[in-house]
């Protein structure tokens, strides 16, 4: 992370993937307990109205932060995940895309969009639409603290997450969903087997979600 966040002090805004590493930092700061400097990242090269690049990163790079945020105990004003589930509407509107569908699907879910998240849900499209569809059901479940139903709806998918494209830290949304849907349930144990079994690079940060 050292390395990153001095040769990042010299990289131009207008580089393709400047949101992108922006979100690499941020949630390395998120990880590490240095929430103040994690939002910094995200205010300024993140969030729909500071970011500049392609509007996939934009809309998967703040919904998957704002939601690992939420899991890690910051507070998350409402108006953020209104933000980002506007800007989904308008870069994404219809069904087809699915890594950006699943994105779209939790900021709807979170800000209460059920006509965008039912397209979601039952006009899913494209050769991952049934893990789409599981994943804007699994997160409509998660905002209505339906624990069980969030383990119901992702563990057919925790298999083949892949399918909906991003890479191991992207998909880290979903896994890490599930932890946050075990521990409600007073699952520790059955947490932690996961992440040691799943990310056991990450299974030493379990305290960040609430493993203690």
């Amino acid at each position: 992370m050292v390395y990153l966040t001095n040769w990042y002090k010299d990289l131009d805004r207008s580089a393709i993937l400047h949101c992108h590493i922006t979100w690499h930092l941020a949630l390395w700061n998120l990880e590490f307990g240095n929430a103040e400097q994690a939002w910094t990242y995200i205010d300024n090269g993140v969030r729909p109205c500071k970011a500049w690049g392609p509007a996939l990163n934009v809309i998967t790079d703040s919904a998957s932060f704002l939601h690992r945020a939420e899991m890690y105990g910051e507070a998350v004003d409402a108006g953020r995940w209104r933000e980002v589930s506007d800007y989904a509407l308008k870069f994404f509107p219809n069904p087809g895309f699915a890594f950006a569908d699943i994105h779209a699907a939790l900021a709807h879910a979170m800000v209460g969009e059920e006509d965008a998240l039912g397209r979601l849900i039952s006009d899913a499209k494209g050769p991952a639409a049934d893990v789409v569809a599981k994943l804007a059901e699994a997160f409509q479940a998660f905002v209505a603290q339906n624990w069980q139903a969030v383990i119901a709806h992702l563990t057919p998918v925790m298999s083949q997450h892949e399918r909906v494209g991003g890479s191991r830290a992207q998909r880290d949304l979903i896994e890490f969903t599930m932890l946050a849907a075990l521990i409600k349930l007073g699952r520790a144990n059955d947490a932690r087997l996961m992440l040691t079994t799943r990310r056991p690079m990450k299974a030493d940060y379990g305290v960040s979600i609430g493993l203690e």
